[in-house]
């Protein structure tokens, strides 16, 4: 037997309830809880065997939930939905992530999420986004700094990691080389896409041409009129473009990016970036993990303070 739309509306509403510490459970479990399911009543629902898959539709529903969640409303889903051999199981997020041995710092922080969401919504400016961007390149990177906003041609933060490093003495006659041979580094160039000031609502959608806008600039810095060679960008150097924005972006914003290889951090992969990434000034260890919205503001503002300039 199929779960009626009310039925549904009922089970996504429980699982969106369950707090981030909810223990784990089956799916087929809690959803006859939810509806006071007798064991009768739970055998029509989810026969043994199931020819017409009726468990894995009912956990469908609760993914899209989730991704509807992440997608438009840009915040942080409390339940997570998966498999624990072969079994569909359900549980608070924080539950999930520890059954799978994350850190419990970054599980700590993440309980924080909401205070999280709140400073990046209330960004009043929109190079701070920026500044931010480069804030957590700088942290995970081994660089990672702000442009100047004249003249950037659309590129607001960049960061690079190295790849695979070369000895200078192995490959030409001098030793004190300092040139960037090519290849010994990944290029970040993140633009950045604010709405300023907007803390309360539904965040607006972006517009879809500001993705060709990040393109059109990473096909300008692979140019011989690029304004960042200095950075060691040719023809070939391998670039990720980084979308950052806090809108909400649409099915088909986010499978152009997709198919481009464009990598979105959005709001809730912002607030994943700072509770894996940031440094510790802005969680409280001895409160819990507490959010600092004071230190995060110091932590971004001193990427906003040096910013660099194209040659």
């Amino acid at each position: 037997m199929s779960l009626s739309s009310h039925e549904r509306q009922r089970v996504v509403t429980a699982a969106r309830a369950l707090l981030l510490q909810s223990p784990g459970q089956r799916v087929e479990n809690f959803i006859s809880g939810t509806l006071g399911l007798n064991p009768v009543q739970q055998g029509q629902y989810f026969p043994s065997p199931d020819p017409k898959g009726l468990l894995a539709i009912a956990v469908g529903y609760l993914t899209a939930e989730r991704e509807t969640i992440l997608r438009e409303e840009c915040t942080i889903p409390t339940f997570a939905v998966f498999y624990d051999r072969g079994i569909p199981q359900i549980s608070g997020l924080s539950t999930y992530l520890a059954k799978n041995r994350y850190n419990p710092k970054f599980i700590g922080r993440l309980a924080h999420y909401n205070t999280i969401r709140t400073a990046l919504r209330t960004l009043d400016r929109g190079h701070h986004l920026e500044a931010l961007a480069a804030a957590i390149m700088n942290q995970i990177f081994v660089r990672g700094e702000a442009t100047q906003p004249s003249g950037d041609e659309g590129v607001d933060a960049i960061g690079w990691l190295e790849l695979l490093t070369i000895n200078g003495v192995f490959i030409d006659g001098g030793v004190s080389d300092s040139r960037i041979i090519p290849g010994e580094r990944v290029l970040f160039l993140a633009s950045s896409k604010a709405v300023i000031g907007k803390g309360r609502g539904r965040p607006r959608l972006l517009d879809v041409a500001h993705i060709r806008e990040l393109v059109g600039g990473w096909v300008i810095q692979r140019s011989p009129i690029g304004k960042w060679k200095e950075y060691g960008i040719q023809t070939l150097t391998p670039i990720q473009l980084v979308l950052v924005t806090t809108y909400r972006m649409s099915i088909g914003a986010k499978a152009q990016c997709r198919s481009l290889g464009i990598q979105v951090w959005g709001i809730p992969e912002l607030i994943y970036l700072i509770c894996k990434f940031a440094p510790d000034a802005l969680f409280d260890a001895a409160k819990s993990y507490a959010f600092s919205a004071r230190e995060f503001r110091e932590w971004w503002k001193e990427r906003d303070r040096n910013r660099v300039i194209a040659a």
